[in-house]
């Protein structure tokens, strides 16, 4: 059971690395590019899935 949760936690942690990724990218993109339009709620919103799945993560380890 301890592998399952392993792997559950893996994935967990591959969403929030790609969530974090894109949050990056997309706060980049808009400050480095002036044609580009600033979101801040966007990239507001995938840093907190970010962090969501991050602690999901934490916390399906800890089982």
């Amino acid at each position: 059971m301890k592998l399952w949760y392993f792997f559950i936690s893996v994935g967990f942690l591959a969403i929030s690395a790609t969530s974090f990724f894109v949050s990056f990218s997309l706060w980049e993109s808009a400050r480095r590019v002036s044609t580009i339009e600033s979101k801040p709620k966007r990239v507001a919103l995938w840093a907190g899935v970010g962090v969501v799945f991050l602690v999901l993560a934490v916390f399906v380890l800890t089982l």
